[in-house]
């Protein structure tokens, strides 16, 4: 819509006001005596400049909703990619808790499986020890005994020695 033809609009509408104020009053009722030709000329002059205006103002309508129309399509892409990007977020969340919660099912499980391992591996060095401890007693009675052995041998050894050992008399 062209300022120009609202200016002429406006200036026609000016100049129709301005005849039908210059009529002149008849003298019963509130009519008046306007020029006629010149009203009818402004009239005509608006007519034509009316279907140029509504045009451009249909125009700028059709634009205005075809850029209302754009805008709305690409907001509704927006929040299609923002859908979109949420439910990949909740999906890559849900697959981070779920890797989680395995994790700590492998670590129980780990740790129950390392406590059974020590507990068995504590249970087998305890039955060597224990073993190792019954040979060290048997070892340590076997050695008691040849010393007792060898004592038994010394004090036979000093007994037969004084047996044969000549008398001396002491006068």
């Amino acid at each position: 819509m062209g300022m120009g033809t609202l200016v002429d609009i406006s200036q026609s509408i000016d100049a129709l006001t301005q005849v039908l104020v210059d009529g002149k009053a008849r003298a019963l009722g509130s009519g008046a005596v306007v020029d006629r030709e010149s009203a009818l000329r402004i009239v005509d002059d608006i007519k034509a400049s009316l279907p140029t205006e509504l045009l451009a103002a249909q125009e700028l309508l059709d634009k205005t909703e075809a850029i209302r129309d754009s805008a709305n399509a690409q907001a509704q892409e927006v929040l299609n990619q923002a859908k979109e990007q949420a439910t990949l977020m909740a999906s890559e969340h849900e697959v981070v808790a779920l890797a989680n919660q395995q994790a700590s099912h492998i670590v129980a499980d780990a740790h129950s499986v390392a406590e059974q391992k020590k507990a068995e591996i504590d249970a087998y060095v305890d039955g060597k020890l224990a073993s190792f401890e019954g040979s060290l007693q048997q070892t340590l009675s076997a050695v008691a005994a040849g010393r007792d052995k060898l004592a038994g041998e010394r004090v036979e050894l000093a007994q037969h020695d004084q047996s044969n050992e000549p008398s001396v008399a002491t006068e």
